[in-house]
């Protein structure tokens, strides 16, 4: 938890004492626009990813019950707490460096890149270790009343795998600061 509280912190300070900025409390919508649009397009993919999800357990508890919804969580939830637990907490690490990169530069793709391959350096070894050892690891984690939910393991952990390359990804479009190649 303490993490999480400790992240804006530094661009707190970065942004009021060292920047000096202050509210201007005024509203130009021509000014205000490419923010607008930016926080719009942000927002509307997280709705889709809490959309999607909300209809995936509906369809899925309407063809196979509650019980295999339970089965699907558990095996979502180990990759969750491994591969995409350590993305995000190596991307909210990495990104105060990539906002100190002048955006558009030979040096930031290369870190934006890097990025990307320490989380994918980070993920796929997991995501493998997992996939072998999926029965020990429902068996110490959730119990033997859960071992239905070893078969589908490999897959929620390919899924995981692949939205925590997104996740990262989401992460780099602000240090970007540009909105489908505009300014």
């Amino acid at each position: 938890l303490l993490p999480s509280l400790l992240v804006p912190v530094p661009f707190t300070i970065d942004l009021f004492i060292v920047a000096g900025w202050r509210p201007t409390w005024e509203w130009d919508r021509g000014r205000y626009g490419p923010v607008w649009r930016f926080g719009v397009a942000r927002i509307s993919s997280a709705s889709l990813v809490s959309a999607s999800q909300a209809i995936e357990s509906a369809v899925l508890v309407r063809q196979t019950g509650f019980s295999t919804l339970g089965f699907y969580s558990r095996a979502v939830g180990l990759p969750t707490l491994t591969c995409q637990k350590m993305s995000s907490v190596l991307a909210q690490a990495l990104y105060p460096v990539l906002t100190r990169i002048e955006r558009g530069s030979d040096q930031f793709r290369r870190v934006s890149a890097l990025m990307l391959r320490c989380v994918a350096w980070t993920v796929v070894p997991v995501a493998f270790l997992l996939t072998s050892q999926a029965r020990p690891a429902v068996l110490a984690l959730y119990g033997s009343q859960w071992l239905a939910a070893v078969p589908l393991v490999p897959w929620a952990l390919a899924a995981v795998g692949i939205a925590s390359m997104a996740q990262t990804s989401y992460w780099l479009l602000p240090g970007y600061q540009v909105q489908r190649g505009g300014g």
